[in-house]
């Protein structure tokens, strides 16, 4: 028995619906003229739905668009399963639950929104940061290859002092070796003492005062190129002193040029 009355129930709101529809279709088409509305009122069963034509007043089309509005609202509640019997209370908690969860969704967006905004900021920071490496870096690289070019450029006249002094050094043992070792010690001791202001010179009472400074390596570098036997009778006629200074000045000469071929 239960189960006829719930199809008698679900054939009268099928009806209802049905009946709803019609109306709106009609209105909203425009059909809505006295002969339609008869042959509507003519109908068995659901005939007794649709009103007179001389009783009922025609729907605006606002009226007509909310009309159907509220018809297929009232057919997704029946055909979707939602809460029913809720409290005032109920319903007001409802409302305050969603509401803090879109608070809570806002909130967590806005805090995303920050992080987000403090990495692309570092982002940047850090894209800077190696935009000034690389000006850094290049700015570095063409002082260093500056520096290397001076470098060879120093080298290379380097190589032209040495060449050059080489070339006087050997003027100058052809000289010495001409020479008595006696001249040669006197010209050696005056360039290993250096030259001394006059005696009447204003600077003559300064023990520092050097019109030529000594110039203990030239000596030792002459010496060192001429022949054992005169090299050994000019330092002979030097000073004891001056003899040790130059003895060793040319000892260090050696082992130099020793520890450049090694290179």
């Amino acid at each position: 028995m239960k189960k006829v009355f719930c199809v008698f129930g679900v054939v009268f709101m099928a009806q209802l619906i049905f009946v709803g529809l019609v109306h709106v279709l009609i209105r909203v088409q425009g059909k809505n003229s006295a002969e339609t509305m008869e042959s509507l009122h003519a109908m068995p069963v659901v005939g007794g739905f649709f009103f007179p034509p001389e009783g009922e007043e025609e729907l605006s089309k606002a009226d007509a668009a909310d009309l159907k509005s509220k018809l297929l609202l009232r057919e997704s509640l029946e055909l979707w399963d939602l809460p029913t019997g809720m409290t005032a209370k109920e319903l007001e908690a409802l409302a305050h639950e969603l509401a803090d969860g879109r608070t809570a969704v806002e909130q967590e967006r806005l805090d995303m929104q920050k992080k987000k905004d403090a990495v692309d900021s570092e982002r940047r920071e850090l894209e800077n940061w190696r935009e000034d490496l690389k000006t850094v870096g290049a700015k570095l690289e063409k002082e260093a290859y500056s520096l290397e070019a001076r470098r060879e450029e120093l080298d290379q006249q380097q190589v032209l002092v040495l060449r050059s002094e080489e070339k006087n050094l050997k003027i100058l043992r052809a000289t010495f070796e001409k020479m008595s070792p006696q001249k040669a010690a006197i010209i050696f001791k005056r360039m290993i003492e250096g030259e001394k202001p006059d005696a009447q010179s204003p600077d003559a009472a300064n023990p520092a005062a050097q019109l030529v400074p000594p110039d203990v390596d030239s000596v030792a570098k002459i010496l060192k190129g001429m022949s054992e036997r005169n090299s050994a009778k000019i330092l002979q006629e030097l000073d004891p002193n001056q003899a040790v200074q130059v003895t060793k000045r040319m000892q260090a000469i050696t082992a130099e040029k020793n520890t450049t071929a090694g290179l």
